[in-house]
């Protein structure tokens, strides 16, 4: 955790000293994980959500939060249910954020979600601003 905390506020200083913008942009988990989770993951996800959303509060960072039918919608992938299994859902989400980010090496199962999450909240943040102009 001090690990964390750490990483994020050397990202806000840094952003912070050249007049940058920095938003904490995460997935807002579902309060029901389903029976195929065990309970003891669910309390690790739930603890860490918490604890990143407390991070982006003590240092008064704008936090935005995402259900995942919000930011996977507009992927156009279809649905998690439409896939054969888990991984093959995972292995699409991957194969998109490699599409849209191939400078990014390398895309990996564990960070496609999150950078399809800050795509999502870029192209919102975007169309919000050309929408005040």
């Amino acid at each position: 955790e001090g690990d964390i905390f750490r990483y994020i506020k050397a990202i806000s200083d840094k952003a912070i000293s050249q007049s940058e913008i920095v938003d904490v942009v995460i997935e807002d988990i579902p309060h029901f994980c389903g029976v195929a989770v065990p309970s003891s993951s669910a309390a690790v996800l739930f603890e860490n959500f918490g604890f990143v959303k407390g991070v982006a509060m003590a240092l008064e960072l704008p936090l935005y939060l995402y259900a995942p039918k919000e930011w996977q919608k507009p992927l156009c992938l279809g649905k998690k249910s439409d896939c054969a299994s888990p991984s093959e859902w995972k292995n699409k989400l991957k194969a998109e954020a490699q599409r849209r980010y191939p400078y990014i090496d390398p895309v990996t199962l564990k960070t496609a979600d999150a950078i399809l999450i800050m795509d999502y909240h870029l192209g919102k943040t975007l169309r919000n601003n050309e929408a005040q102009n």
